[in-house]
């Protein structure tokens, strides 16, 4: 069938778009934290090898009891993933106030390596908005709970925690996350 000028009526679209909810001026507004995201060879500190205690009355195999090899010794071959130099859980906590404004500059450092990193970083208990990739505001208002950091950029984001608690800011990719890419945000 072939539609003509006229045969069919044109019709508005019943699609509304939704009232602009971005904070306003936080363009401009310095970034209460900055989360620098990097990656470090470190065998050394993260060669958790312990040995078991040999059974009653013998050795646990052939001569010297065989090393338990622990997650940490697996992390990457030992690679850690760190957010300003630490892996979880010593990164320090993000500390906010309920209902307030945070505004997150978030910088991924990691570039040391023959393959640069994106690092995708998530955060639980609410969503953000994106203020700027590398300074330039994005063309229209986004709302994310996860954005992608490229390798040797930046992304400011902006959220408010309306939910009391500790909840997990993280790499989204989960051996990252599980390397140690990872903090909380603790809203009280």
């Amino acid at each position: 069938m072939q539609y003509q000028q006229g045969e069919v009526a044109s019709a508005t679209s019943p699609f509304v778009a939704p009232q602009p909810k971005g904070f306003a001026g936080i363009e401009n507004r310095i970034p209460d934290f900055t989360l620098d995201l990097n990656s470090v060879m470190d065998m050394a500190s993260h060669s958790v090898i312990s040995t078991p205690a040999a059974p009653a009355g013998g050795h646990a195999g052939h001569g010297a009891p065989a090393p338990i090899v622990t997650n940490e010794t697996q992390m990457q071959g030992g690679m850690r993933w760190t957010i300003n130099g630490k892996s979880y859980p010593d990164v320090a906590a993000l500390q906010v106030k309920l209902g307030q404004i945070v505004k997150v500059r978030i910088i991924n450092n990691d570039v040391s390596t023959a393959e640069k990193m994106d690092h995708p970083i998530h955060i639980h208990g609410t969503e953000f908005q994106i203020v700027s990739l590398n300074g330039k505001a994005p063309e229209r208002e986004m709302w994310k709970d996860t954005v992608n950091v490229p390798a040797g950029e930046y992304v400011d984001i902006a959220f408010t925690m309306n939910n009391p608690g500790t909840w997990m800011l993280h790499c989204h990719i989960l051996d990252h996350e599980d390397g140690g890419m990872m903090t909380t945000v603790v809203a009280k």
